[in-house]
């Protein structure tokens, strides 16, 4: 995929999120392995200025919220958003629960 960055994100809430509210689906790159990026599907928080103010990791839960998302993935014209991986570090943390890992990208700003 290739990158969007913070100086090319959605241009408003309003425009990037369902019904105007300040947030939405985006898929965020959280790690790079060789020349691959690894994406997280998030909910992310959007300022008054347009840029992000935080993500929290997306729990899609009814076919109408997959359709959303995918709506608003797709509205990023098959970017990333690099945002928070260039003002920020993930930690990349994996459990094991006895039947399959769990992967989670813990998330640090820069100082």
């Amino acid at each position: 995929m290739d990158k969007l960055n913070d100086t090319e994100l959605l241009s408003t809430p309003e425009e990037s999120s369902p019904g105007g509210f300040g947030w939405s689906y985006a898929m965020i790159k959280v790690d790079q392995e060789g020349p691959d990026e690894i994406g997280q599907i998030v909910e992310i928080v959007w300022g008054k200025d347009g840029t992000p103010d935080g993500f929290s990791k997306a729990n899609l839960i009814t076919t109408q919220e997959v359709e959303m998302a995918a709506k608003d993935i797709a509205s990023q014209g098959g970017k990333l958003n690099t945002y928070f991986w260039d003002n920020g570090t993930f930690e990349h943390k994996t459990t094991w629960t006895g039947e399959y890992y769990v992967h989670d990208y813990d998330w640090k700003p820069n100082k």
